[in-house]
């Protein structure tokens, strides 16, 4: 309808595909259709000039006012500016080096949205914090939750020479449940998720933890 009216207001089907941003075989293709569906011829074309027939007369009559209605009811631009509260959550490391970078200039683009962010090293409840999105570093056990994978966080074991020198060097994967690993596992999930090199698959790594670090002590060096 929009590229019919244009067509008559403008003149030109190809001064109505500039206006639609549209090229002239779409305006074209939108006057037949709107023929077929009528059952009848609704626009002469000419080389010079477009004129309309009485049964196109009628219908751009209709479908300007129509259009004309639409505009009246389209949201004013300010009403679909994001506004509002945002609470969200992390673990206190990754929150502060990936998350809050974000989430500034999140908060420049909306300049109306305000957040408040959680950033815990224990897990607590989303629902009762009414938290709108949750980072997590694994899956979630709880499956009423909605999730969406956005990246991988790498795994790096490293050991000091003195250390190897004292205990050896693990020859697979396997052999790290009988070394010493200052772990950053939660205490009830120990280990991680790694792949391994040689079979190219995911595996589940356990081993003792006589040392635990928390994250939330650590700090980033520049």
């Amino acid at each position: 309808m929009a590229l019919f009216v244009s067509a008559v207001d403008e003149g030109s089907l190809a001064a109505a595909a500039r206006r639609h941003g549209q090229w002239p075989a779409a305006v074209t293709g939108a006057v037949s259709l709107l023929e077929r569906q009528a059952g009848d011829i609704l626009l002469l074309r000419s080389t010079r000039r477009l004129s309309l027939t009485p049964s196109g007369q009628r219908y751009v009559s209709v479908w300007s006012d129509v259009l004309a209605r639409l505009r009246e009811i389209e949201p004013d631009p300010a009403a679909r500016t994001l506004k509002g509260q945002i609470v969200l959550t992390a673990r206190k490391l990754f929150g502060r080096m990936k998350v809050v970078p974000i989430l500034g200039e999140f908060l420049r683009e909306h300049p109306h949205i305000e957040a408040r962010m959680l950033m815990a090293n224990h897990l607590f409840d989303l629902t009762g914090e009414e938290v709108d999105l949750a980072v997590r570093l694994a899956p979630l056990s709880d499956s009423t939750f909605k999730t969406v994978q956005v990246g991988e966080v790498q795994v790096l074991l490293c050991a000091s020479p003195d250390y190897l020198a004292n205990a050896g060097a693990p020859s697979t994967p396997a052999n790290l449940d009988r070394h010493d690993c200052i772990s950053p596992g939660h205490r009830h999930r120990p280990g991680c998720s790694a792949r391994c090199p040689q079979k190219q698959r995911r595996q589940s790594l356990c081993w003792k933890q006589p040392v635990r670090r928390r994250q939330g002590g650590c700090r980033p060096r520049a």
